[in-house]
């Protein structure tokens, strides 16, 4: 009985927002922060995917701006990857 595997890597991990000061300025030196995606899991799985291998990335996100935010990076890999999914839980403000 052959079972065929639906995927090559299945990555589960938490994705975060870093706000980053710009030109390595201080803080409180700063009018402006630059936005970025810190997702280890979903990097992996990325990668992985452009090797050749089927892959997903699960995660839970929060249903506000930066859950959407991460929603959007997430899915503009998987338009330019094309072997990626992702699934994601998204948690319902109270």
């Amino acid at each position: 009985m052959s079972k065929e595997k639906k995927y090559d890597l299945l990555g589960f991990g938490e994705a975060m927002i870093r706000f980053t000061a710009p030109d390595h300025a201080r803080l409180e030196q700063c009018s402006h922060l630059h936005i970025a995606i810190a997702a280890a899991e979903l990097n992996v799985s990325v990668n992985v995917s452009r090797l050749g291998l089927k892959t997903a990335w699960v995660s839970k996100l929060v249903d506000i701006w930066s859950g959407n935010t991460l929603l959007i990076k997430a899915a503009s890999m998987v338009w330019i990857c094309r072997k990626l999914s992702f699934f994601l839980l998204m948690e319902k403000e109270l």
